[in-house]
Protein backbone atom coordinates (compact mmCIF):
# COMPACT_ATOMS: atom_id res chain seq x y z
CA UNK A 1 0.00 0.00 0.00
CA UNK A 2 3.01 2.33 0.28
CA UNK A 3 3.79 1.99 -3.20
CA UNK A 4 0.54 2.86 -4.15
CA UNK A 5 0.05 5.77 -2.39
CA UNK A 6 3.06 6.94 -3.41
CA UNK A 7 2.27 6.04 -6.84
CA UNK A 8 -1.34 8.10 -6.59
CA UNK A 9 1.18 11.03 -4.80
CA UNK A 10 3.83 11.71 -7.17
CA UNK A 11 1.58 12.96 -10.30
CA UNK A 12 -0.25 15.17 -8.05
CA UNK A 13 2.71 16.59 -6.78
CA UNK A 14 4.53 17.27 -10.26
CA UNK A 15 1.14 19.66 -10.54
CA UNK A 16 2.42 22.18 -7.89
CA UNK A 17 6.21 21.50 -8.59
CA UNK A 18 5.31 22.95 -12.12
CA UNK A 19 4.00 26.07 -11.03
CA UNK A 20 6.35 26.31 -8.21
CA UNK A 21 9.06 25.97 -11.38
CA UNK A 22 6.80 28.86 -13.40
CA UNK A 23 7.03 31.00 -10.73
CA UNK A 24 10.16 30.54 -9.72
CA UNK A 25 12.40 30.04 -12.20
CA UNK A 26 14.30 27.31 -10.58
CA UNK A 27 13.44 24.04 -8.72
CA UNK A 28 11.84 24.75 -5.26
CA UNK A 29 11.06 22.85 -2.08
CA UNK A 30 8.42 21.12 -3.76
CA UNK A 31 10.39 19.76 -6.26
CA UNK A 32 12.78 18.48 -3.77
CA UNK A 33 10.16 16.89 -1.69
CA UNK A 34 8.99 15.09 -4.86
CA UNK A 35 11.98 13.71 -5.75
CA UNK A 36 12.59 12.19 -2.56
CA UNK A 37 9.33 10.73 -2.10
CA UNK A 38 9.49 9.07 -6.04
CA UNK A 39 13.26 7.53 -4.58
CA UNK A 40 12.08 6.31 -1.50
CA UNK A 41 9.21 4.89 -3.30
CA UNK A 42 11.19 2.78 -5.60
CA UNK A 43 12.65 0.72 -2.72
CA UNK A 44 8.84 -0.07 -1.50
CA UNK A 45 7.94 -0.79 -5.06
CA UNK A 46 10.75 -3.83 -5.55
CA UNK A 47 9.72 -5.50 -1.90
CA UNK A 48 6.13 -5.22 -3.62
CA UNK A 49 7.02 -6.86 -6.72
CA UNK A 50 9.56 -9.18 -5.54
CA UNK A 51 6.89 -10.80 -2.62
CA UNK A 52 4.10 -10.77 -5.59
CA UNK A 53 6.34 -13.66 -7.33
CA UNK A 54 7.10 -15.32 -4.65
CA UNK A 55 3.62 -15.40 -3.36
CA UNK A 56 2.42 -16.28 -6.88
CA UNK A 57 5.63 -19.14 -7.51
CA UNK A 58 3.64 -20.89 -3.85
CA UNK A 59 0.70 -20.72 -5.66
CA UNK A 60 1.19 -22.22 -8.17
CA UNK A 61 0.39 -19.50 -10.55
CA UNK A 62 -3.50 -19.80 -10.27
CA UNK A 63 -5.45 -17.84 -13.79
CA UNK A 64 -6.23 -15.30 -11.63
CA UNK A 65 -2.73 -14.56 -10.44
CA UNK A 66 -1.65 -14.33 -14.15
CA UNK A 67 -4.77 -11.25 -14.40
CA UNK A 68 -3.33 -9.54 -10.77
CA UNK A 69 0.73 -9.60 -12.35
CA UNK A 70 -0.63 -7.94 -15.09
CA UNK A 71 -2.50 -5.35 -13.66
CA UNK A 72 1.07 -4.78 -11.45
CA UNK A 73 3.14 -4.83 -13.84
CA UNK A 74 0.93 -1.87 -15.75
CA UNK A 75 1.32 0.29 -12.49
CA UNK A 76 5.02 -0.84 -12.56
CA UNK A 77 4.81 0.85 -16.01
CA UNK A 78 3.20 3.81 -14.91
CA UNK A 79 5.69 4.11 -11.99
CA UNK A 80 8.35 4.02 -14.51
CA UNK A 81 6.64 7.00 -16.85
CA UNK A 82 6.40 8.77 -13.86
CA UNK A 83 10.19 8.72 -13.12
CA UNK A 84 10.37 9.99 -16.64
CA UNK A 85 8.36 12.96 -15.65
CA UNK A 86 10.06 13.16 -12.63
CA UNK A 87 13.86 12.97 -13.99
CA UNK A 88 12.30 15.51 -16.42
CA UNK A 89 10.89 18.17 -13.97
CA UNK A 90 14.73 18.27 -12.26
CA UNK A 91 15.96 19.32 -15.29
CA UNK A 92 13.06 22.20 -15.58
CA UNK A 93 11.02 20.43 -18.65
CA UNK A 94 7.26 20.13 -17.63
CA UNK A 95 5.66 18.69 -21.29
CA UNK A 96 2.59 17.48 -19.71
CA UNK A 97 -0.47 19.71 -18.69
CA UNK A 98 -2.44 19.96 -15.27
CA UNK A 99 -5.51 18.05 -16.73
CA UNK A 100 -2.99 15.22 -18.08
CA UNK A 101 -1.55 15.00 -14.97
CA UNK A 102 -4.37 14.88 -13.29
CA UNK A 103 -6.27 12.40 -15.63
CA UNK A 104 -2.68 10.29 -15.30
CA UNK A 105 -2.96 10.50 -11.67
CA UNK A 106 -6.80 9.10 -11.61
CA UNK A 107 -5.40 6.25 -13.95
CA UNK A 108 -3.74 4.69 -10.99
CA UNK A 109 -6.24 4.45 -8.84
CA UNK A 110 -8.72 2.70 -10.60
CA UNK A 111 -5.78 0.21 -11.20
CA UNK A 112 -5.13 -0.49 -7.61
CA UNK A 113 -8.70 -1.06 -7.62
CA UNK A 114 -8.99 -3.51 -10.55
CA UNK A 115 -6.04 -5.20 -8.60
CA UNK A 116 -7.23 -6.07 -5.41
CA UNK A 117 -10.84 -6.94 -7.18
CA UNK A 118 -8.58 -9.55 -8.84
CA UNK A 119 -7.27 -11.00 -5.87
CA UNK A 120 -10.52 -10.62 -3.84
CA UNK A 121 -12.99 -11.95 -6.51
CA UNK A 122 -10.30 -14.54 -8.30
CA UNK A 123 -12.88 -13.88 -11.31
CA UNK A 124 -11.68 -16.75 -13.42
CA UNK A 125 -12.78 -18.95 -10.31
CA UNK A 126 -16.26 -17.48 -10.54
CA UNK A 127 -19.19 -19.53 -12.47
CA UNK A 128 -21.41 -18.01 -14.19
CA UNK A 129 -24.28 -18.86 -11.88
CA UNK A 130 -22.36 -16.35 -9.32
CA UNK A 131 -23.07 -13.39 -11.89
CA UNK A 132 -26.44 -14.31 -12.58
CA UNK A 133 -27.30 -14.11 -9.04
CA UNK A 134 -27.48 -10.29 -9.57
CA UNK A 135 -30.45 -9.11 -10.57
CA UNK A 136 -31.19 -6.10 -12.99
CA UNK A 137 -31.94 -3.89 -10.02
CA UNK A 138 -28.61 -4.57 -8.10
CA UNK A 139 -26.71 -3.40 -11.43
CA UNK A 140 -29.16 -0.38 -11.12
CA UNK A 141 -28.56 0.42 -7.36
CA UNK A 142 -24.95 0.32 -7.61
CA UNK A 143 -24.74 2.50 -11.24
CA UNK A 144 -26.61 4.66 -9.22
CA UNK A 145 -24.67 4.83 -6.07
CA UNK A 146 -21.44 5.32 -8.18
CA UNK A 147 -22.85 7.89 -10.34
CA UNK A 148 -24.02 9.74 -7.32
CA UNK A 149 -20.59 9.85 -5.77
CA UNK A 150 -18.57 11.10 -9.25
CA UNK A 151 -21.78 13.63 -9.93
CA UNK A 152 -21.83 14.73 -6.18
CA UNK A 153 -17.93 15.58 -6.60
CA UNK A 154 -17.91 16.81 -9.70
CA UNK A 155 -21.29 19.51 -9.05
CA UNK A 156 -19.84 20.56 -5.33
CA UNK A 157 -16.43 21.32 -7.58
CA UNK A 158 -17.82 22.88 -10.17
CA UNK A 159 -20.98 25.06 -8.72
CA UNK A 160 -23.02 27.46 -10.85
CA UNK A 161 -21.14 30.93 -10.67
CA UNK A 162 -25.05 31.94 -9.20
CA UNK A 163 -24.87 29.32 -6.83
CA UNK A 164 -21.04 28.34 -5.23
CA UNK A 165 -21.35 25.63 -2.87
CA UNK A 166 -19.76 25.44 0.80
CA UNK A 167 -16.60 23.85 -0.21
CA UNK A 168 -16.44 26.85 -3.11
CA UNK A 169 -17.09 29.51 -0.63
CA UNK A 170 -14.32 27.62 2.20
CA UNK A 171 -12.00 27.38 -0.57
CA UNK A 172 -12.18 31.75 -0.97
CA UNK A 173 -11.72 31.81 3.09
CA UNK A 174 -8.38 29.75 2.90
CA UNK A 175 -6.84 31.73 0.14
CA UNK A 176 -7.92 35.28 2.74
CA UNK A 177 -6.88 33.43 5.60
CA UNK A 178 -2.97 32.90 3.97
CA UNK A 179 -3.06 37.07 2.95
CA UNK A 180 -4.48 37.61 6.22
CA UNK A 181 -1.32 35.69 8.40
CA UNK A 182 1.02 37.80 6.43
CA UNK A 183 0.49 40.53 9.04
CA UNK A 184 -0.53 38.59 12.26
CA UNK A 185 2.08 38.42 14.66
CA UNK A 186 3.31 35.99 16.45
CA UNK A 187 1.87 33.33 13.66
CA UNK A 188 1.93 30.76 15.97
CA UNK A 189 -2.29 30.77 15.84
CA UNK A 190 -1.68 29.81 11.78
CA UNK A 191 0.82 26.90 12.35
CA UNK A 192 -1.81 25.68 15.47
CA UNK A 193 -4.40 25.53 12.43
CA UNK A 194 -2.70 24.10 9.80
CA UNK A 195 -1.88 21.25 12.39
CA UNK A 196 -5.42 20.68 13.65
CA UNK A 197 -6.11 19.97 10.21
CA UNK A 198 -3.13 17.69 9.66
CA UNK A 199 -4.49 15.53 12.95
CA UNK A 200 -8.03 15.31 11.51
CA UNK A 201 -6.99 14.27 8.07
CA UNK A 202 -4.57 12.22 9.96
CA UNK A 203 -7.77 10.59 12.10
CA UNK A 204 -9.42 9.74 9.08
CA UNK A 205 -6.84 8.42 7.35
CA UNK A 206 -6.33 5.76 10.18
CA UNK A 207 -10.07 5.23 10.46
CA UNK A 208 -9.93 4.11 6.58
CA UNK A 209 -7.24 1.93 7.20
CA UNK A 210 -9.29 0.27 10.14
CA UNK A 211 -12.38 -0.19 7.55
CA UNK A 212 -10.09 -1.94 5.05
CA UNK A 213 -8.40 -4.23 7.68
CA UNK A 214 -12.36 -5.06 8.81
CA UNK A 215 -13.30 -5.23 5.18
CA UNK A 216 -10.56 -7.93 4.62
CA UNK A 217 -11.59 -9.90 7.27
CA UNK A 218 -14.78 -10.11 6.79
CA UNK A 219 -13.86 -11.06 3.64
CA UNK A 220 -12.13 -14.45 5.48
CA UNK A 221 -15.52 -15.20 7.11
CA UNK A 222 -17.85 -14.40 4.67
CA UNK A 223 -19.84 -17.56 5.08
CA UNK A 224 -20.75 -16.73 8.45
CA UNK A 225 -21.41 -13.14 7.12
CA UNK A 226 -23.90 -14.93 4.37
CA UNK A 227 -25.81 -16.87 7.69
CA UNK A 228 -26.47 -13.75 9.16
CA UNK A 229 -27.61 -12.21 5.95
CA UNK A 230 -29.85 -15.25 5.33
CA UNK A 231 -31.64 -14.70 8.60
CA UNK A 232 -32.07 -11.11 8.31
CA UNK A 233 -32.95 -11.25 4.43
CA UNK A 234 -33.89 -14.93 3.56
CA UNK A 235 -31.37 -14.58 0.61
CA UNK A 236 -29.63 -17.98 -0.70
CA UNK A 237 -26.70 -16.12 -2.56
CA UNK A 238 -23.65 -17.76 -2.63
CA UNK A 239 -20.95 -16.66 -0.68
CA UNK A 240 -19.24 -14.84 -3.81
CA UNK A 241 -21.49 -12.35 -4.02
CA UNK A 242 -20.89 -11.17 -0.63
CA UNK A 243 -17.66 -10.85 -1.18
CA UNK A 244 -17.98 -8.67 -4.01
CA UNK A 245 -20.61 -6.37 -1.99
CA UNK A 246 -17.88 -6.34 0.43
CA UNK A 247 -15.42 -5.61 -1.96
CA UNK A 248 -17.32 -2.40 -3.10
CA UNK A 249 -17.11 -0.90 -0.07
CA UNK A 250 -13.81 -2.10 0.10
CA UNK A 251 -12.99 0.35 -2.86
CA UNK A 252 -14.44 3.48 -1.42
CA UNK A 253 -12.18 2.98 1.83
CA UNK A 254 -9.58 2.34 -0.12
CA UNK A 255 -10.34 5.85 -2.16
CA UNK A 256 -11.11 7.67 0.65
CA UNK A 257 -7.57 6.43 2.77
CA UNK A 258 -5.63 7.96 -0.82
CA UNK A 259 -7.90 10.85 -0.35
CA UNK A 260 -6.82 11.66 3.64
CA UNK A 261 -2.99 10.45 2.71
CA UNK A 262 -2.73 12.94 0.11
CA UNK A 263 -4.63 15.64 2.14
CA UNK A 264 -2.28 15.14 5.24
CA UNK A 265 1.01 15.29 2.79
CA UNK A 266 -0.60 18.45 1.33
CA UNK A 267 -1.29 20.04 4.62
CA UNK A 268 2.60 19.29 5.15
CA UNK A 269 3.16 21.47 2.43
CA UNK A 270 1.24 24.17 3.23
CA UNK A 271 3.15 24.39 6.44
CA UNK A 272 6.54 24.22 4.68
CA UNK A 273 5.05 27.52 2.62
CA UNK A 274 4.39 29.14 5.47
CA UNK A 275 7.32 29.05 7.27
CA UNK A 276 9.09 30.02 3.97
CA UNK A 277 6.82 33.57 4.21
CA UNK A 278 9.30 36.16 5.28
CA UNK A 279 8.44 37.92 8.52
CA UNK A 280 8.33 41.46 6.33
CA UNK A 281 5.00 41.82 5.24
CA UNK A 282 6.29 44.11 2.58
CA UNK A 283 8.99 41.93 1.37
CA UNK A 284 8.49 41.34 -2.40
CA UNK A 285 8.48 37.53 -1.83
CA UNK A 286 5.59 37.55 1.10
CA UNK A 287 3.07 37.60 -0.49
CA UNK A 288 3.22 35.94 -3.93
CA UNK A 289 4.32 32.62 -1.10
CA UNK A 290 1.17 33.38 1.00
CA UNK A 291 -0.98 32.84 -1.90
CA UNK A 292 1.13 29.87 -3.05
CA UNK A 293 0.74 28.53 0.32
CA UNK A 294 -3.39 29.78 -0.09
CA UNK A 295 -3.43 27.30 -3.38
CA UNK A 296 -1.99 24.02 -1.53
CA UNK A 297 -4.31 24.58 1.43
CA UNK A 298 -7.29 25.03 -1.05
CA UNK A 299 -6.29 21.79 -2.86
CA UNK A 300 -5.79 19.82 0.66
CA UNK A 301 -9.35 20.87 1.13
CA UNK A 302 -10.07 19.75 -1.80
CA UNK A 303 -8.83 16.03 -1.25
CA UNK A 304 -10.58 16.06 2.32
CA UNK A 305 -13.93 16.55 1.14
CA UNK A 306 -13.29 14.12 -1.57
CA UNK A 307 -12.30 11.32 1.49
CA UNK A 308 -15.06 12.55 3.58
CA UNK A 309 -17.52 11.91 0.58
CA UNK A 310 -15.79 8.53 -0.11
CA UNK A 311 -16.81 7.31 3.28
CA UNK A 312 -20.27 9.14 3.04
CA UNK A 313 -21.36 6.75 0.02
CA UNK A 314 -18.86 3.76 1.89
CA UNK A 315 -20.96 3.94 4.31
CA UNK A 316 -24.54 4.36 2.02
CA UNK A 317 -22.63 1.10 0.13
CA UNK A 318 -23.11 -1.27 3.35
CA UNK A 319 -26.56 -0.82 2.72
CA UNK A 320 -26.53 -3.35 -0.22
CA UNK A 321 -26.07 -6.35 2.14
CA UNK A 322 -29.74 -6.43 2.85
CA UNK A 323 -30.83 -5.79 -0.46
CA UNK A 324 -30.60 -3.98 -3.95
CA UNK A 325 -33.99 -1.66 -2.26
CA UNK A 326 -31.78 -0.91 0.51
CA UNK A 327 -29.03 0.40 -1.41
CA UNK A 328 -31.36 2.58 -3.38
CA UNK A 329 -32.26 4.58 -0.30
CA UNK A 330 -29.54 4.85 1.36
CA UNK A 331 -27.95 6.42 -2.39
CA UNK A 332 -30.62 8.82 -2.55
CA UNK A 333 -30.08 9.24 1.26
CA UNK A 334 -26.76 9.87 1.34
CA UNK A 335 -26.76 12.26 -1.73
CA UNK A 336 -29.60 14.42 -0.76
CA UNK A 337 -27.14 14.77 2.68
CA UNK A 338 -24.48 15.61 0.77
CA UNK A 339 -25.79 18.23 -1.76
CA UNK A 340 -27.89 19.79 1.17
CA UNK A 341 -24.95 20.63 3.09
CA UNK A 342 -23.26 21.99 0.38
CA UNK A 343 -26.65 24.18 -0.99
CA UNK A 344 -28.94 25.06 0.93
CA UNK A 345 -27.33 24.48 5.24
CA UNK A 346 -27.41 27.07 7.67
CA UNK A 347 -23.60 27.52 7.82
CA UNK A 348 -23.45 28.08 3.54
CA UNK A 349 -26.36 31.37 4.13
CA UNK A 350 -23.76 32.56 7.33
CA UNK A 351 -21.13 32.13 5.13
CA UNK A 352 -22.53 34.11 2.26
CA UNK A 353 -23.61 37.01 4.65
CA UNK A 354 -21.29 40.04 3.26
CA UNK A 355 -21.46 41.59 6.61
CA UNK A 356 -17.34 41.07 7.22
CA UNK A 357 -16.77 42.91 4.42
CA UNK A 358 -15.10 40.48 2.21
CA UNK A 359 -16.62 39.41 -1.59
CA UNK A 360 -17.19 35.93 -0.94
CA UNK A 361 -16.76 34.64 -4.18
CA UNK A 362 -14.60 37.12 -6.70
CA UNK A 363 -13.05 35.58 -9.71
CA UNK A 364 -9.78 33.74 -9.29
CA UNK A 365 -7.18 36.04 -11.01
Amino acid sequence: MGWMTSIFAVPRALIYWKREHARLGENGPLGDLTFRLYRFSFGLGVVAIVTGLWYGTWLGWPAWLHLKATLVLVLAAHYLWTGKLVRRAQAGEFRESDMFLRIFNEVSVFIVIAVLWAVVAQPFLMDARYLNAFTVLDYAALALLLLAWLGSSWIIEHPPAARPSTSKIMAQYRRVWMVAFLHRDPRIFDSQIVNSLRQSTAFFASGSMIAIGGGFALLGNAERLRGVAQDLTQATDPVIVWEIKIFVMLGFAVNAFLKFVWSHRLFGYCSILMAAVPNDPEDPVALPRAQKAGEINVTAGRGYNRGLRSVYFGIASAAWLAGAVPLFVATLFTLGVVLRREFTAESRAILLETTDGMPVFPPKK
